[in-house]
């Protein structure tokens, strides 16, 4: 369970990622590939709101739930 959230984890911060061009090598393509066609749609603030509400926080959540024992595989 530790494994799995700290996989959580790193997706939810490499989903940051996003949001920067300081580290484009270590981006995850399938987040990024939907960033810019969300701001298109709903606006720049809006898009990158629901961007962080769908990519980073579930999976940063999800991480500390199975880190912090609240969620296991029993």
């Amino acid at each position: 369970e530790n494994m799995v959230g700290l996989t959580f984890l790193m997706v939810g911060l490499a989903s940051l990622t996003s949001y920067t061009d300081a580290l484009p090598g270590f981006r995850i393509r399938f987040f990024y590939k939907e960033l810019e066609p969300m701001q298109a749609r709903w606006g720049k603030a809006l898009g990158t709101a629901l961007h962080l509400l769908g990519y980073t926080l579930p999976p940063l959540g999800f991480g500390l739930l199975f880190l912090l024992g609240i969620v296991d595989f029993h």
